[in-house]
């Protein structure tokens, strides 16, 4: 099997030889093939989302963010409105 030099980005700066890479480039690959065959059979649901996490994140959070609590000044901006009657 050959491997392009994109493959080793992901792996580079952890001190993995060069054999221990491709190890988990193979294995990788295997875990993909799985999923893609997983997600073929799977039943298309217009109200399922899939929510991306991206692997440098720290929090590792799995649920999306709570909202922001407004501001007291905010919450006064809104009360009183933006000029205009209705």
């Amino acid at each position: 099997m050959r491997f392009a030099t994109r493959d080793y980005y992901p792996y580079l700066g952890q001190g993995l030889s060069v054999e221990e890479m491709e190890e988990r480039i193979i294995a990788d690959t295997k875990l993909q093939k799985k999923l893609r065959e997983k997600e073929s059979e799977a039943e298309f649901s217009p109200f399922a989302f899939k929510m991306i996490l991206s692997p440098e994140r720290k929090d590792k959070m799995k649920m999306p963010p709570k909202p922001v609590k407004k501001s007291r000044y905010a919450q006064q901006l809104f009360e009183i409105g933006a000029g205009w009657d209705e």
